[in-house]
């Protein structure tokens, strides 16, 4: 290992190894390439040799892009070894209205451990399904899996956001997909799918819409005025009320922004209605008008009981949003967690939830306050509806929680019912049954293992197949009941590990590598939109993807070793590098480097 390094000498290689790690540093923390010449005269500064070629932002754009192609060679050496691989794909425009594909690939490594590795930021000819499907094939490409005799044999499942162009059934990039790899399973990113359904949850109820609607102008009316910013904090100080900054429901798609934004509106209440009220008296004229349709709205028993409702209500799907982004989650998991959420929800059905329960001990009904505010007790008909609650009714939430749990049902219908996804169920330690119960544990699982074994073309090589797939199934149950309490994707990483099961091992190694959903894309648009910012936009795709590779793949600063990229970098040359003053001064790598244009 490392030839040539073996060549240079022990002060070459100690120069190199820091210069290496400054890049690396450089990448990590998303600085400008221009950060590096000053870093290293700071390191010279405190007494270290760092010679006195690749000291620009040329050279930082060089050693980074050596550490990126490394690490991707890595990748590639480690989904070459798996038998199967997965992508994620989300697409998005960056700061430069560029139409761009994030591609991510879930795999086993060496040991049997799923991995989640960013693999590249493609730019798109266009977006439409023809053209999304050729840059995930791009982006394949850099790490040698993109041609359809690989995908046919390896690529058991892809995972995107449900868009139409990524899932419909005429010419949806799934579908397009599917007619190279005729057994590939379509995810629709389970976290998107819980949105969509809370977004339908939200139409069935006029008046919840609303109520969104209303903590959405709250935050606009003070997001856009620092002087209200200031009137209101110095009003909560003089009411001896903590303030917290106003979000909005939209600032993320995940749930827990709805959640967040509506606490914030109930934390603020008192000090945000006194505001209000003296904006609505003493206020300019364009003011006065929004403040008192706003009061109006606001200042009604039915508004704040609702604000509590909603609390009680997302927080729950808020939970379990943030369990469906886990990016080491089975798809196993998605209907365990669903039913834990179904049965809290369908609990306020039986009884109020917290922040309801919060709510009626606060709220005066004798003199109709809450928290010194008084409440109105009549509603106006709400929009085209003839009549409306004043107070809302338990029934009323009722059938909001009725209403979202239908919704959810249809959209999660295919992990239940549909081949191969509900049969992967068979897997599910937590539905076995006892090995105490000896007939149901040795017939558990049996059709719907044969039906995997059918649709992925699997086989013993056995004679009598199905009996010999039966004896390795009951092997596994055997194997590991007892751990039915234990993290599953562990336990199932070492059965992955097993020669002794045949085609259950495989089917393990499928079910570990399909993924469920597409967080890990949003993730790494977000890291992309902090590198490639407005001052950074002509930043081109190959300094991009290397340092997104080092930003979303690389270990932390201090576990970073620099000698195999180096190696890497030495290896990769056209010819020697120059790793000596030269007395022209010039340096050849990276010399038509977009790093002059970051």
């Amino acid at each position: 290992m490392f030839k040539v390094m073996k060549k240079m000498d022990s002060k070459q290689i100690a120069r190199m190894r820091i210069l290496f790690r400054t890049a690396y540093f450089v990448a990590k923390e998303g600085l400008s390439f221009s950060k590096f010449p000053q870093l290293c005269s700071l390191q010279a500064c405190n007494g270290l040799d760092l010679g006195s070629t690749y000291i620009n932002d040329k050279g930082a754009a060089t050693f980074i892009k050596a550490i990126g192609q490394h690490m991707n060679t890595e990748i590639q050496s480690e989904v070459e070894n798996s038998d199967y691989f997965s992508v994620m794909s989300d697409g998005s425009t960056d700061v430069a209205h560029l139409e761009q594909e994030l591609i991510y690939i879930r795999y086993l490594d060496g040991n049997a451990t799923v991995r989640n590795k960013f693999v590249s930021i493609v730019e798109l000819d266009d977006a439409t399904a023809v053209g999304i499907q050729k840059g995930i094939h791009s982006g394949l490409s850099e790490i040698g899996q993109e041609t359809k005799e690989i995908r046919a044999a390896k690529m058991v499942s892809v995972c995107f956001d449900g868009a139409s162009v990524m899932m419909g059934a005429k010419g949806g990039v799934a579908t397009l997909e599917k007619k190279d790899v005729p057994r590939l399973v379509e995810i629709h990113c389970v976290a998107h799918r819980l949105e969509l359904a809370v977004l339908d949850a939200l139409k069935s109820n006029s008046y919840l819409k609303e109520v969104e609607d209303i903590i959405e102008e709250v935050y606009k009316l003070y997001h856009y005025s620092p002087k209200k910013r200031r009137e209101l904090k110095e009003l909560s100080t003089v009411m001896d009320e903590a303030l917290s900054q106003y979000g909005s429901i939209s600032t993320i798609r995940w749930l827990a922004s709805r959640s967040r934004a509506a606490e914030t509106l109930l934390k603020n209440f008192p000090a945000t209605i006194t505001h209000m009220e003296q904006m609505a008296e003493i206020g300019k004229a364009t003011e006065k008008p929004k403040c008192k349709g706003l009061l109006k709205k606001m200042k009604t028993v039915k508004f704040v009981k609702y604000l509590h409702f909603v609390l009680d209500f997302t927080k729950q799907l808020s939970i379990l949003s943030q369990q469906f982004q886990k990016e080491d989650s089975l798809i196993i998991d998605v209907m365990e967690e669903l039913e834990t959420a179904t049965l809290h929800l369908t609990e306020f059905k039986l009884a109020s939830g917290p922040k309801v329960r919060e709510f009626e001990n606060t709220y005066d009904e004798e003199h109709k306050t809450y928290r010194g505010i008084t409440l109105s007790d009549t509603q106006q008909p709400h929009r085209n509806e003839p009549l409306a609650e004043a107070v809302p009714t338990s029934s009323e939430f009722c059938k909001i929680i009725d209403d979202t749990l239908e919704y959810i049902g249809k959209r999660f219908e295919n992990f239940s019912r549909t081949t191969p996804l509900s049969n992967f169920k068979a897997f599910d330690l937590r539905q076995w049954p006892s090995s105490s119960e000896k007939q149901q544990f040795l017939t558990y699982g049996r059709t719907d293992i044969m039906e995997l074994v059918h649709f992925y073309g699997l086989s013993t090589g056995e004679t009598d197949e199905a009996d010999n797939v039966y004896r390795q199934w009951l092997k596994l149950k055997t194997r590991i009941s007892h751990l039915r309490g234990g993290n599953m994707r562990r336990i199932y990483e070492d059965v992955a590990k097993c020669s002794d099961l045949g085609v259950i091992s495989q089917l393990v190694k499928i079910l570990l590598v399909i993924p469920s959903n597409t967080a890990l894309c949003e993730r790494g648009f977000s890291a992309c939109n902090r590198l490639k910012t407005k001052l950074r936009n002509p930043l081109m795709n190959e300094s991009l993807n290397a340092l997104l590779r080092i930003v979303l793949n690389g270990p932390a600063m201090v576990d970073f070793e620099p000698e195999p990229s180096l190696e890497h970098w030495l290896n990769s040359g056209k010819g020697m590098r120059h790793l000596e003053h030269r007395s022209h001064g010039t340096i050849e790598e990276g010399s038509s480097s977009e790093s002059d244009r970051d």
